[in-house]
């Protein structure tokens, strides 16, 4: 069950570090393969985005938040790393399908 979320600075969060590995993966992956274009579309389309509109704040006790990325949030990030792992694929077909990924997933 969603909750409104906390007001307060002493609520527990869990759950923030899993987010901010994923996100600084993605970014990183994209950095390292010199797709800096790309990572501005991400940054413009999907990271300026309202907190509300990429993650999700459950009560998980009193005091303690449970904050995790909405879905397909979690699923664009974990596409665009497992691509740029994929030396199979030239930069032009990582650029295609990260691009491709950011535009089905709704962003």
């Amino acid at each position: 069950m969603e909750s409104k979320r906390p007001s307060t600075t002493s609520a527990q969060y869990e759950g923030r570090r899993e987010m901010k590995n994923l996100a600084l993966a993605a970014v990183s992956a994209l950095d390292q393969n010199r797709l800096e274009d790309v990572l501005a579309v991400l940054q413009a389309r999907v990271f300026d985005r309202e907190s509300d509109q990429l993650c999700d704040m459950v009560e998980a006790g009193p005091g303690k938040w449970y904050c995790s990325y909405k879905p397909m949030v979690e699923l664009l990030l974990r596409e665009i790393v497992d691509v740029l792992k994929d030396r199979g694929l030239s930069r032009d077909e990582q650029r295609v399908r990260i691009c491709w990924a950011i535009d089905a997933s709704g962003f």
